[in-house]
């Protein structure tokens, strides 16, 4: 709830040298704290908490939400644009009916071009 992210990372850390297995079990809060830590810039860490969504959680509304964020983390975070667009195409084909999937061509165009991924500009137009 605090957004901290820093601190996050440092009780994960705690809680994977006490259980290396340690996973968060609700896919709500996994997507939450994987935010915070990209928005800390541990994108490592954000990527470990989404690893396996897909197995672990498939039948979430989580799911575009959480490999979009892997997305970003990859691409932004770390400059690996393959690996983001392959998560992009993903969310692009088994999400189809989530609202982000909207966004999936905008993000995948900067991907290509190596731009950061920051989705659709927003327009405030009003049509009459």
């Amino acid at each position: 709830d605090r957004n901290d992210g820093a601190r996050m990372d440092e009780l994960l850390t705690l809680l994977r040298e006490a259980d290396p297995a340690f996973r968060l079990e609700d896919p709500e809060l996994t997507v939450r704290c994987a935010r915070a830590l990209y928005q800390a810039g541990a994108f490592k860490s954000a990527l470990r908490l989404l690893q396996d969504f897909h197995k672990r959680f498939p039948d979430s509304d989580q799911l575009a939400p959480a490999y979009l964020l892997a997305a970003q983390a990859l691409a932004n975070g770390l400059g690996q644009w393959e690996k983001a667009s392959a998560f992009l195409t993903f969310v692009q084909k088994r999400c189809a009916g989530h609202p982000l999937h909207e966004q999936v061509d905008t993000y995948l165009e900067q991907a290509r071009q190596k731009q950061p991924l920051k989705g659709p500009k927003a327009t405030f137009a009003v049509s009459e």
